[in-house]
C-alpha cells in the first residue's frame, strides 16, 4: 500500500566557501536561502516536474540531470524503494 505524499518545504541558507587565501578554513554565510517545496503531481500517472525559479534559475537543469532529483532517485534506491512521481519547485 502506498501513503500519499504529504507537501514539505526545505530550505537551506547559502554560503561563500573558499574566500581567497582562505581555502576551505574560511566561508561566509549569507542571508540567501534557497527554498525546495516537494508535493504530489495534481494527477495520477504523471511524471515528475521540476520548476525553478530566482536568481540564476536558467543556469540548474529541470529535466533528469537535476542534482536534487538525482540525489533524491539515490537515496530512495539505497532505501530500496523507487522515487514516487514528485512535483519539485
Amino acid at each position: 500500500m502506498t501513503r500519499p505524499i504529504r507537501p514539505f518545504r526545505v530550505r537551506a541558507p547559502a554560503t561563500s566557501a573558499n574566500l581567497g587565501p582562505g581555502f576551505d578554513a574560511f566561508g561566509l554565510a549569507l542571508d540567501w536561502w534557497d527554498t525546495l517545496r516537494v508535493s504530489a503531481p495534481p494527477g495520477k500517472g504523471e511524471a515528475t516536474t521540476i520548476t525553478v525559479r530566482g536568481d540564476g534559475a536558467d543556469a540548474i537543469p529541470d529535466g533528469p540531470d537535476n542534482l536534487v532529483r538525482i540525489t533524491m532517485e539515490r537515496v530512495a534506491a539505497d532505501l530500496g524503494a523507487e522515487l514516487p512521481p514528485l512535483r519539485l519547485q
